[in-house]
């Protein structure tokens, strides 16, 4: 057999084995929640700037930009600004002259101070209001127009019904053969501990 087939099988086969792993899932689980204690997810940076994301996730999402290869990924929620920063990277590598889109609420100023300083900023458009918002969902729609492989990542509010909201206004947006991401869905987990 192929060695590079080998590996992916073998990667395959191992993936399948662990999904029905329950005590690693357990045990994961069990450790995401520890590690939440000590705010663990604050602790990293993508090229300077805070992203709040497990790495695990990062690498995931790495995975998937590249796979898809979007000319277009919009974000909802922007923070200290790491994750549209690791998008904006990612489209650099891509070289597919694809822009960022992203949306917050509230963007500081020291924030937004943080993200135009980034060489990748050029490939950055920030839009500040709600995610919700139909003004500010007409004017997504209008950016995203002329582009043709459009990926979605929700990372604002996480409340289900903010969520859902967006799911509906934004699924329309993502292409064939795209994704949309929810990412921090360990949330459910850690409401069920504080209550």
């Amino acid at each position: 057999m192929d060695p590079v087939k080998q590996f992916q099988q073998e990667k395959a086969d191992f993936i399948s084995k662990m999904r029905q792993d329950e005590e690693l899932k357990k045990k994961s689980l069990d450790w995401m929640l520890h590690a939440d204690k000590y705010k663990y997810i604050y602790n990293f940076t993508w090229l300077g700037i805070p992203i709040i994301k497990f790495p695990q996730d990062i690498q995931a999402l790495q995975e998937v930009i590249w796979k898809v290869k979007p000319d277009l990924i919009i974000e909802t929620g922007i923070a200290h600004g790491g994750s549209i920063i690791f998008s904006a990277s990612m489209m650099h590598l891509l070289g597919n002259n694809g822009k960022v889109l992203a949306v917050d609420i509230d963007i500081r100023d020291h924030n937004r101070t943080l993200i135009e300083s980034s060489p990748f900023y050029k490939y950055i458009t920030m839009i500040q209001g709600s995610s919700t918002d139909q003004y500010i969902i007409n004017q997504i729609k209008h950016f995203a127009k002329d582009y043709k492989n459009i990926m979605v990542c929700l990372d604002s509010n996480h409340t289900h019904e903010h969520v859902l909201r967006e799911l509906e206004l934004y699924a329309p947006l993502v292409s064939n053969e795209s994704y949309i991401i929810l990412p921090d869905t360990l949330i459910e987990f850690l409401s069920r501990r504080i209550l």
